[in-house]
């Protein structure tokens, strides 16, 4: 899934749901029926707001609004 974006949404999935958030890796592909121009990005869900947020793999923290 992905290049470095693939293999960082994977270990931040992994770590999450270690931690008991409820997350999940989403793959992003520009054109249908391409994997040549995707990006991977990690989703947690966020009790407060009720719906999955957006995380980028570089983030060293998770807010107050994602914690249940």
């Amino acid at each position: 899934m992905g290049g470095i974006c693939g293999d960082l949404a994977m270990i931040l999935q992994e770590i999450l749901t270690v931690k008991g958030y409820r997350a999940r890796t989403i793959q992003l592909i520009r054109q249908v029926g391409s994997s040549y121009d995707t990006h991977v990005v990690t989703e947690v869900y966020s009790p407060i707001q009720k719906k999955f947020v957006l995380l980028r793999s570089e983030e060293r923290r998770v807010g107050k609004e994602c914690r249940s």
